[in-house]
């Protein structure tokens, strides 16, 4: 699967070194500036393969068709040496079904065994979510648009990955508990919402009318579908 890895606007002379322009950076659905990572995980979350290379305007699927993995896996003598017999990938509907590939079948208009498939593969699918999840929540420096230089991002993003199967191997937990600083954090960004507003509510996170969480920063384009 793929994921967004913020960064600030990058400025023109760092485009012009990628021969890029900003708007190849732009995410629209997320809003966002920044590089797709796509990234394999296994079973306990460790990633086994990323590449950090496009920028954030392209699909999941145009940017993994222009990695040396799938060019590797497309061809019959090199997809023996890279996956174990009887072992396939797993991706969501943004790929395309492949001999090494398993994605669901699309559409709502199925039949019962292939709606049991897609739900058997989303339990299976959603183990690289959580990977990204894990690494995020562990590495904080992902929640903020990283301010470095764009040339550079992959390779620190690369050193966090590898951080991040250091910590699986040895055995540290992955999520910790939320600590009673953020506790109080909460309550108080609640409380001043409160007074600001008159109100009494002590909720963090007000919803619109439509019930669109519109007090979240940097919320993208992710909630246009309810209008």
């Amino acid at each position: 699967d793929g994921m967004l890895i913020w960064t600030v606007c990058p400025p023109l002379k760092w485009c012009r070194e990628k021969n890029k322009c900003q708007t190849n950076f732009h995410c629209w659905r997320k809003d966002k500036y920044g590089l797709v990572m796509l990234a394999i995980c296994d079973h306990r979350t460790k990633f086994r393969w990323l590449d950090i290379s496009e920028p954030g305007r392209m699909s999941d699927y145009a940017s993994w068709i222009k990695t040396d993995l799938a060019s590797q896996l497309d061809a019959d003598a090199l997809m023996s040496q890279i996956l174990r017999t009887g072992h396939t990938l797993i991706g969501d509907n943004a790929f395309v079904k492949k001999m090494y590939m398993a994605v669901p079948f699309p559409g709502t208009g199925i039949e019962v065994s292939q709606d049991a498939y897609n739900f058997h593969l989303s339990q299976l699918r959603i183990t690289i979510e959580r990977a990204f999840g894990i690494l995020v929540h562990r590495w904080g420096i992902l929640r903020k648009p990283l301010n470095v230089h764009i040339g550079r991002v992959s390779a620190l993003v690369t050193c966090l990955c590898r951080l991040h199967n250091y910590c699986i191997d040895s055995g540290l937990p992955a999520l910790s508990r939320t600590s009673e600083e953020d506790e109080r954090s909460i309550h108080r960004v609640a409380r001043q919402r409160s007074v600001r507003r008159g109100g009494i509510s002590m909720a963090a996170v007000n919803l619109d009318r439509h019930a669109r969480p519109a007090d979240l920063l940097d919320g993208g384009n992710h909630f246009s579908d309810c209008q």
